[in-house]
């Protein structure tokens, strides 16, 4: 199960799981950069909290924000040896040299 500090983080992007915890609090504004730190954790947490490997597909990544490609890229620093396969599709012709996503498939292929 995961620690009620990450589900409050992740009600921020699913409001939805306080209804069945409503003894939690509603998650503070974020007006710090470490809030963002803390938000990507849970998240990662929340993902990586599966009992079985996992696949997370992520469909027309040239349309992801610079957010979403962050938090993939902590995604995959925060634990390396995690059961998790990640697949991308991206249309190579909608992504331009100064695209985030040209940036984050760089910085992947530099870090292995």
């Amino acid at each position: 199960a995961l620690d009620p500090a990450w589900i409050t983080e992740i009600a921020r992007l699913v409001p939805e799981v306080l209804a069945k915890r409503p003894e939690l609090p509603r998650p503070a504004p974020m007006t710090e950069g470490w809030q963002r730190q803390h938000f990507f954790e849970a998240l990662a947490h929340a993902v990586l909290n599966a009992r079985q490997p996992l696949l997370l597909l992520l469909d027309d990544l040239q349309w992801c924000d610079n957010e979403t490609l962050e938090w993939v890229h902590y995604l995959l620093r925060f634990a390396p040896g995690a059961h998790l396969l990640l697949i991308g599709t991206v249309r190579a012709e909608e992504t331009l040299p100064g695209h985030p996503l040209v940036a984050f498939l760089g910085a992947i292929q530099r870090e292995g």
